[in-house]
């Protein structure tokens, strides 16, 4: 059977270009969003990494103050600790020192009741931590 026009065209069949950049723009798509996920993964274990630092530093600064003696009447430089080294980068806010007067915490020391609660701030350009501890006179 001899090659009709119709059937040497419809053997040729291929893809328009029309179906091309279809094709070419789905994929883009797909990878764009593909590495767009993968920049909020890194910078969501960044951040991460960097809060769970924090947290640990705060940590060990409040068991440093925590060790130190107990002090009546103390004040925000009575308790700074030699065991603990602010981090680089990091920086120690000034502790702040209230006193129990037998129904609340307050910042003008009455006659020693011994109890104190010692706020810690430590803070760097993209985290602040914070923690309170309580000394007891012994």
């Amino acid at each position: 059977m001899p090659r009709t026009p119709a059937t040497v065209h419809a053997a040729d069949d291929g893809a328009t270009l029309i179906e091309l950049l279809m094709t070419v723009a789905i994929l883009g798509i797909a990878f764009a969003a593909l590495v767009g996920g993968m920049f909020t993964f890194s910078f969501a274990t960044s951040q991460h990494q960097h809060q769970a630092a924090g947290a640990e530093y705060i940590r060990q600064y409040a068991e440093a103050v925590a060790g130190t003696a107990y002090v009546a009447c103390a004040t925000a430089a009575t308790y700074v600790p030699a065991t603990f080294a602010v981090p680089v980068g990091w920086v120690a806010a000034p502790m702040v020192v209230t006193y129990w007067n037998g129904a609340t915490f307050v910042a003008v020391c009455p006659p020693d009741g011994g109890l104190q609660r010692v706020h810690l701030s430590l803070s760097d350009v993209r985290d602040s931590e914070s923690i309170d501890i309580v000394k007891r006179a012994p």
